[in-house]
């Protein structure tokens, strides 16, 4: 309730992706960002070193049958912005694959980068 903890952040720092994990049922399909938009402002508060870091955006629960709207809304803000994403479900282990291999390839070119 009062942010993401100085602790938290402080560990975050030494990453080198962030992974936004978000559940497709929480996402309002006409402001499919605006929880994503929350913990960036929270994070660049902190510091611009976090807010500058690689991120990979991953819908969790894609399987519930109503989040089509929403997963096609967030899509699109990826694809304007050039945003990495995934979608996944958990309980399925659909796209789980998928998105150890992108995590692998964005880890291996962040890496490279270093």
């Amino acid at each position: 309730g009062s942010g993401l903890g100085i602790r938290f952040l402080k560990h975050v720092e030494r990453t080198n992706i962030l992974l936004h994990v978000i559940d497709v049922s929480e996402i309002n399909p006409n402001e499919p960002f605006a929880s994503v938009e929350i913990i960036n402002n929270e994070l660049a508060l902190y510091s611009e070193k976090l807010s500058n870091k690689s991120c990979l955006f991953v819908l969790n629960k894609i399987d519930i049958p109503s989040s089509e709207k929403a997963i096609n809304s967030f899509k699109e803000v990826c694809k304007l912005n050039d945003f990495n994403f995934s979608v996944v479900s958990a309980i399925t282990g659909k796209g789980i694959r998928s998105l150890v291999l992108k995590l692998s390839e964005m880890l291996i070119d962040s890496y490279d980068a270093q």
